[in-house]
């Protein structure tokens, strides 16, 4: 199951939920001042393999 980054607003707690892909966001709390905690998307490594990524593939030698 996927783990998921969640914020709180008010007092900048970070809290990890770990949860199934198909349940709904259960509006989970912060456990310090009991706000609504906002989820975090965070940047993704890509790294592409293969032929396809680099101009110089398809350039005539």
């Amino acid at each position: 199951m996927p783990a998921y980054e969640y914020d709180c607003m008010a007092c900048a707690m970070r809290y990890t939920k770990v949860r199934s892909m198909n349940e709904e966001d259960p509006g989970y709390k912060c456990d310090t001042c009991n706000k609504d905690l906002v989820r975090v998307y965070s940047n993704v490594g890509v790294t592409f393999n293969g032929s396809g990524f680099y101009k110089t593939d398809n350039r005539k030698v």
